[in-house]
């Protein structure tokens, strides 16, 4: 009962910055970020990971192991978050809407985006002065120039 009543009045505090956690665990990960401590390292190559978890799906990405299955195609994926992204593309789900022109996206990235559309602002600019609303759009403008040349 004491440990459920923690996990409510968070009773965990960082050590470093104060921050309160509902969990000793989560205390322990969390003071992680301060001290810089990995202390799980990848048997496949020279990386080292906080938590056993963020081992566990990077080892997988050495096996190619890809246990989520698309119900609707032969689609294979080694996040479930990758998953659900993707099932949208069946369904036509688009969660996030633009809070300008309503338009909706499956992915919160796109929809980030595509409000530089609404943005007179043009940040990335090439030598030759022209300006885009996105960096890929310069690279790919970047492209032309390397083949004129």
């Amino acid at each position: 009962m004491s440990a459920h009543l923690n996990y409510h009045t968070k009773r965990f505090e960082c050590s470093f910055c104060g921050k309160n956690l509902s969990s000793k665990m989560s205390r322990d990960n969390h003071e992680m970020t301060h001290t810089g401590e990995k202390p799980f390292s990848c048997r496949f190559c020279e990386r080292n990971f906080r938590t056993k978890n963020h081992l566990t799906a990077h080892e997988d990405t050495h096996l190619d192991k890809r246990p989520f299955i698309c119900a609707q195609c032969p689609k294979t994926f080694r996040r479930r978050s990758h998953l659900r992204i993707h099932f949208r593309t069946h369904t036509g789900e688009k969660p996030y809407l633009c809070k300008i022109c309503s338009r909706g996206f499956a992915q919160s990235g796109d929809m980030n985006s595509h409000l530089f559309t609404h943005s007179q602002e043009r940040p990335f600019v090439c030598e030759c002065g022209v300006s885009f609303r996105q960096k890929r759009n310069l690279e790919k403008h970047k492209k032309n120039h390397q083949e004129e040349n």
